[in-house]
């Protein structure tokens, strides 16, 4: 069970550390353009900066993972590293965007707050409120790959889906 935790560990770490790369280059070529185009930074409205945060940031995420881990070999960058595969009861395409949209859920909430944080307050309830859901949702994530005799999370559970070790000399899953 501690290999399986660690594993599912790095595999996470290795995951977001190719989000984090994504959002350098994003950064960096949205820099780019604009210092280009404009000699400055356009000034957006706040549902214009939803809408961009979206479509730039949450969406493509999802979109990427939802499809490393919802077709063979059902695996993100960092799951293939650590030798674990997802097992999906029902069609696994759409069970990872399920799952997927969950797992980033805290992070575009977390967008949310911040927006609403920016252009009104962020001493507002409603942002107070988002932050907290931001923050909590992880947690309680983690503690349920941790806690839940399955090793499940919220995600895992809801697409019906198991994060399984490969067992390399056999390519069959093997218990956790």
């Amino acid at each position: 069970m501690k290999e399986y935790l660690n594993s599912r560990f790095k595999a996470a770490v290795i995951d977001y550390f190719c989000i984090i790369i994504y959002l350098i280059m994003l950064f960096v070529i949205s820099m780019g353009l604009y210092f280009y185009v404009n000699d400055e930074v356009p000034k957006y409205s706040e549902a214009s900066l939803h809408v961009v945060s979206f479509f730039t940031t949450f969406l493509p995420v999802v979109l990427y993972f939802s499809i490393k881990e919802g077709l063979y070999p059902y695996q993100s960058f960092g799951k293939k590293l650590m030798k674990l595969h997802i097992n999906y009861k029902s069609n696994p395409l759409r069970s990872s965007f399920i799952r997927n949209i969950i797992k980033f859920l805290p992070w575009q909430i977390a967008h949310i707050a911040i927006i609403v944080g920016a252009y009104h307050a962020f001493d507002l309830l409603i942002v107070i409120i988002l932050f907290g859901i931001a923050f909590l949702l992880p947690i309680i994530y983690i503690l349920m790959i941790i806690f839940n005799k399955n090793h499940r999370s919220l995600a895992d559970i809801i697409a019906n889906a198991d994060v399984v070790i490969v067992d390399n000399n056999t390519n069959n899953e093997s218990s956790k």
